[in-house]
């Protein structure tokens, strides 16, 4: 039986150091994707309850009158964030948009309900910041008969 040299047993310095970099890479690596999945998993739920705020508006929107539809006021977007809004608009004629409920602008003379196509196409957006602090919106349109 031979005696073992020094040199033949443990590790140096650089391989120890060499591993010690892959593993805090990989770790580095491991935590980021969790971050970024959470991260997609907040912006997923905030575009589902705009979604719902949108069919909401949508459902009340179909369910009116003409004259209730040029009254029509969004309601507020409380599970967004405070800068969250709802904003639903008509087209008219030339093809401008004109926010509903008509006469809502202060000191704008905006077009009266005669002056409407028909069918009037009724737009409806939710807007908001998202977990990116980017604004985003969500659309939907529909046709309304009188």
């Amino acid at each position: 039986m031979r005696p073992r040299v020094r040199d033949e047993f443990g590790f140096t310095l650089l391989e120890l150091m060499f591993a010690g970099g892959i593993l805090a890479v990989g770790l580095a690596m491991l935590f980021g994707s969790l971050i970024s999945i959470t991260s997609v998993g907040k912006a997923a739920e905030q575009r589902q309850v705009a979604a719902g705020y949108l069919v909401t508006v949508m459902e009340q929107l179909r369910g009116s009158t003409y004259a209730q539809l040029l009254e029509y006021v969004p309601p507020t977007v409380q599970d967004l964030g405070s800068s969250a809004g709802v904003v639903v608009e008509c087209v008219d004629e030339e093809g401008d948009l004109v926010t509903l409920p008509l006469g809502s602008e202060e000191g704008e003379e905006g077009p009266s309900a005669d002056d409407l196509p028909n069918p009037l196409e009724v737009r409806a957006t939710v807007i908001w910041v998202s977990i990116d602090r980017r604004a985003t919106s969500l659309s939907s349109s529909t046709m309304f008969w009188r």
